[in-house]
């Protein structure tokens, strides 16, 4: 069924976009405009919406997941780890507004990227199940994100005709979404995966030791 699904899905993609093209050849507005890609800033704006939701969207999923299995969190106390980080990116996103009319916009985005680099190598190298540090981690985790967000919707309407407005926001928006959907069903799909390589790992010895403990005290 997911094959089945799959097939589906990339056999409508590329049909939509053929319409779309044909749309845009018979000179009659397209429901989704194409050409904006041409623009270089929005192209990128595109790629970096839907990297950053892929990885995003599958912390959030994942997190909670890791603190409640393997660190012994409640869900209260996992919700309250979690939910720093909506207040690091709501006190952030003012200052990165004040920030983008000085700064070039590239520069911020170079920032976020390494500033996001830094608690989870942090994280790696000393963990933790204390609450107090992990919500440190995602504190510095999320207030560098409005460094990105902010000057990304901004680069994507550099160069752009106006007309295309609504076309850029409705396709960056999407660029988020999509990529928080793949991310969430890689990630997902990957820890699941593992878990059962694991699981055999532990079968496999389990029984090998049965069997010799049975062999030995055999009667």
């Amino acid at each position: 069924m997911i094959i089945a699904f799959s097939v589906i899905c990339a056999a409508s993609l590329l049909s939509m976009i053929a319409w779309e093209l044909w749309q845009i050849h018979k000179r009659n507005r397209p429901i989704i405009d194409l050409r904006v890609f041409a623009n270089r800033n929005f192209s990128i704006s595109f790629v970096l919406i839907f990297t950053t939701g892929f990885i995003l969207y599958a912390s959030i999923v994942l997190l909670p997941q890791f603190l409640q299995t393997l660190m012994g969190y409640t869900a209260e106390l996992a919700g309250l780890a979690m939910s720093i980080g909506g207040l690091a990116m709501m006190i952030g996103m003012p200052i990165v507004g004040y920030l983008s009319a000085k700064v070039d916009e590239r520069y911020l985005i170079v920032l976020d990227r390494m500033h996001g680099a830094v608690p989870l190598l942090h994280e790696d190298s000393r963990p933790s199940s204390e609450l107090r540090l992990c919500v440190w981690l995602r504190l510095c985790q999320s207030i560098g994100l409005p460094f990105l967000f902010v000057p990304v919707y901004v680069l994507a309407y550099v160069g752009a005709d106006k007309s295309k407005s609504n076309d850029i926001a409705g396709l960056i928006n999407l660029a988020k979404n999509l990529g928080g959907s793949c991310g969430t069903s890689f990630f997902t799909t990957v820890l699941a995966r593992h878990a059962q390589i694991h699981q055999q790992f532990l079968v496999k010895h389990v029984n090998d030791g049965a069997t010799a403990w049975s062999n030995k005290y055999k009667c």
